[in-house]
């Protein structure tokens, strides 16, 4: 019993830090995105392609581990906000769902 309890809360930590993670990853590409804007340098257009990669992948992660209602809607609301990134920027994303 002590193990169960152990692992779940093992596992609920990892599901806050990636969490966490994708949070500061959605605000990492809005640096891109201003840095291009502010200097035309198509480097920083490749890091936010790069960055939109690793989000789509951690979300792809995080929602393989979700088995709360609390972690699916801080799942969804990161989802909804790559989205909507996305959309401003004129692109589908990585990201189906």
């Amino acid at each position: 019993m002590n193990d169960k309890y152990s692992s779940l809360i093992e596992n609920r930590l990892q599901q806050i830090y990636m969490a966490a993670d994708l949070q500061s990853r959605v605000g990492v590409q809005g640096v891109h995105l201003r840095q291009y804007v502010l200097t035309g340098k198509a480097d920083a257009l490749q890091g936010l392609a790069d960055e939109q990669q690793r989000i789509a992948d951690d979300i792809t992660k995080l929602e393989a581990t979700v088995v709360t209602e609390e972690m699916r809607a801080i799942t969804d609301a990161l989802i909804v906000a790559k989205a909507q990134f996305d959309q401003a920027r004129g692109c589908k994303g990585h990201y189906a769902g």
